[in-house]
């Protein structure tokens, strides 16, 4: 008997770390007021229809298909690719900065101001150059390191249009001719730590059966 709850504890902790582990999936819709090729972007959970947030990309050389469906890993770094090169870089504390800006004033910031912080964060991720305005005399890039911001933990969501599995991504180029595109995300994602939450209680539930 002891060894059959055993057994099923190691498999509900199994089946929650396979799930959390498992890459979700997303959509990325158009807002009101965007202009250009940035942002903010709305992102859609298709694998938790409770995910629904504005975002901004993070690579400007890349496209994506608005309304179309991608497997999004959640990363301290940005996967870029060009090409046949693929690198990986951290997102500057300035970007951190701006997101976080952005989260707290979305409802108040003009459609003017959403594209200076778009340009702002491609300035501070190096991936101006291609073709988008100047950062001179942007407000947002001159005065990021001065604004009063949340301090939520700011990671990369990286779309990919295949599931290309856990990382590390940079490790496999193959995995780079699947990336869409790369987005900011506060972290943790809910959804995650829910499945992993609920294998955790449900160990603890059983063997706190178990030891009476």
């Amino acid at each position: 008997m002891k060894s059959r709850s055993v057994l099923l504890s190691m498999f509900i902790l199994l089946m929650s770390v396979s799930l959390a582990q498992a890459l979700p999936q997303y959509y990325v819709n158009d807002t009101i007021g965007r202009s250009g090729n940035g942002g903010p972007f709305q992102i859609l959970g298709y694998t938790d229809p409770s995910v629904n947030f504005q975002t901004f990309c993070v690579e400007e050389t890349e496209y994506i298909s608005l309304g179309g469906k991608y497997y999004g890993s959640i990363d301290p770094l940005v996967y870029y690719s060009s090409g046949s090169n693929t690198f990986s870089a951290a997102i500057d504390p300035h970007t951190a900065i701006l997101y976080n800006y952005f989260l707290d004033n979305q409802s108040t910031l003009s459609n003017a101001d959403k594209t200076l912080i778009q340009n702002a964060i491609w300035a501070y991720q190096g991936q101006l150059g291609y073709g988008s305005p100047s950062v001179a005399g942007n407000y947002y890039y001159d005065n990021a390191s001065q604004l009063i911001a949340s301090s939520r933990t700011i990671m990369a969501l990286n779309l990919w249009t295949a599931d290309v599995g856990n990382g590390p991504y940079y490790n496999n180029p193959v995995d780079f001719s699947d990336r869409a595109q790369s987005m900011l995300i506060a972290t943790p994602e809910p959804g995650i730590l829910i499945l992993l939450s609920l294998g955790l209680v449900g160990v603890a539930v059983i063997r706190r059966k178990v030891s009476i």
